[in-house]
Order: structure tokens, then C-alpha cells, then sequence
């Protein structure tokens, strides 16, 4: 049975200058986005991202972001847009991958309380860090790198 995650999942976009990522993100991805024009909104708005699946913010405002995500004890990714000059890249929160980590965990732990089998490939539509893969193989699932937007769930 095929799950279209965007039908589930919503994007959010910090900064109003950020609004052609959220188009892109809405045309070219089908996901929802909420952009959140004006960062002083942002504790309002993580607060009320039930359906959040990602957050996209630019630089400025990351600290935030990702401050106001885990006070809240989400663990959604946090994808950084910038430039390769701006050196961003030694930033201490792109090299977590505890929001990735806790929901293997999270799957593992619900489907082996049902009795299911906790095998699980984690299917992307690009390309995966070592790293990832890494982590997914220490939990016993396999990364498929590559599809389409749909995922089929098999057992």
C-alpha cells in the first residue's frame, strides 16, 4: 500500500525571503508549506506544527528555529539554506541526525510491540549521507536511495 507523505506531512519555511524554497518546495515536491514571513513568529508557529515534517530556514535564522524546535522536544529535520562561503557547513546542528535516529527507534519500538517484523527499508527520493546510512544499518534497516515520491509500505 502506497503512502504519499506530502498528502500527511507539511514543510515549514522560515523568513519571508524564503518564499520561492516554499514554491519550489509546493510545485516541484507537492508538499504543503507553511512559510512563516516574520521570524518573530517562529515560537508561535513551531508550537503549532502538528503536521511538520521539516523545517527550511536560511542562516539568520537558525538558531531560532532549531532552539524553538527542541524546546518543544521536536525532532523534525532542519534543512539550511546557504551559501558555500558562508562557512556554514561546521555548524554543530548539521552533523545531528537525532530526529532522523529517533523515529527508526520510534518505528522499531511500535512495530515490535504489535509483533511485526522491525525490518525496514528507509526509502529517499535522493541521495543519503554515509552517516545515515550508517545509523539505518545500526538499527537493522536498509536505505534505498533514489525513488519516486510515493513510497509503497510492504511487509
Amino acid at each position: 500500500m502506497p503512502i504519499q507523505l506530502n498528502r500527511y506531512f507539511s514543510v515549514m519555511v522560515i523568513g519571508g525571503e524564503n518564499k520561492f524554497v516554499a514554491d519550489i518546495i509546493e510545485r516541484d515536491l507537492g508538499f504543503k508549506t507553511r512559510l512563516v514571513a516574520e521570524p518573530e513568529y517562529l515560537d508561535d508557529a513551531v508550537r503549532g506544527a502538528a503536521d511538520c515534517g521539516a523545517i527550511v530556514v536560511a542562516r539568520d535564522h537558525v538558531d531560532a528555529a532549531v532552539k524553538a524546535r527542541d524546546e518543544r522536544g521536536l525532532r523534525m529535520p532542519v534543512f539550511l539554506l546557504s551559501r558555500r562561503k558562508e562557512e556554514t557547513f561546521l555548524a554543530k546542528y548539521l552533523k545531528s541526525l537525532h530526529g532522523v535516529a529517533d523515529r527508526m527507534d520510534y518505528a522499531v519500538q511500535e512495530f515490535a510491540k504489535r509483533g511485526l517484523s522491525t525490518k525496514f527499508d528507509v526509502w529517499t527520493t535522493g541521495r543519503t549521507s554515509a552517516r545515515l546510512k550508517a545509523e539505518a544499518a545500526a538499527r537493522g534497516f536498509t536505505v534505498v536511495e533514489n525513488i519516486e515520491r510515493t513510497i509503497p509500505i510492504t511487509q
